[in-house]
């Protein structure tokens, strides 16, 4: 049996240059705050708050990036309030959670004031080594209904590579 201690990995000539086996984790950025984030009406997405933004640098354009966020949300007011979530790179929509079945969406009956804490995930190809941002949007799911974020529960979003 052989053992291998080292202090720093390093490629020869740049760190993109060390191979990992497939599933390695590369690296992981994340973003929080526990911050008033305010009351969301309108039907349309709407970036949550650059305080969530997770902006990485892929290592290879071959990786998987594993977005997922938290966001502690009451919905209230209209018939059948409801929140949806969607993650954004660099400003473009790449998944959105607006259907009953799917992760980020949250609804309450008539009248009715909910608290959820959804967990919302996603995979993106990186395609490249660009730099990239990563955000977090809302929407309510019809006109009077609130999405409020207004209390100063724990919100995350966070950004993982992936070896492929």
């Amino acid at each position: 049996m052989s053992t291998l201690s080292v202090d720093t990995i390093q490629g020869k000539t740049t760190a993109n240059t060390v191979q990992m086996p497939s599933g390695s984790v590369i690296q992981y950025q994340r973003s929080r705050t526990n911050s008033d984030l305010g009351t969301v009406t309108s039907t349309s997405y709407a970036k949550l708050s650059s305080s969530l933004d997770v902006t990485i640098t892929p290592k290879f354009a071959t990786s998987t990036l594993i977005v997922h966020a938290s966001a502690h949300v009451y919905v209230n007011t209209n018939a059948y309030p409801s929140c949806f979530f969607a993650f954004y790179r660099d400003g473009s929509a790449i998944s959105e959670h607006n259907t009953a079945i799917t992760g980020g969406y949250v609804q309450v009956n008539t009248g009715q004031l909910g608290a959820f804490i959804p967990f919302i995930y996603a995979e993106e190809s990186a395609n490249n080594t660009n730099s990239t941002t990563f955000s977090l949007y809302v929407k309510s799911n019809t006109g009077g209904n609130n999405s409020q974020f207004n209390d100063t529960a724990n919100r995350w979003l966070a950004v993982m590579e992936i070896a492929q």
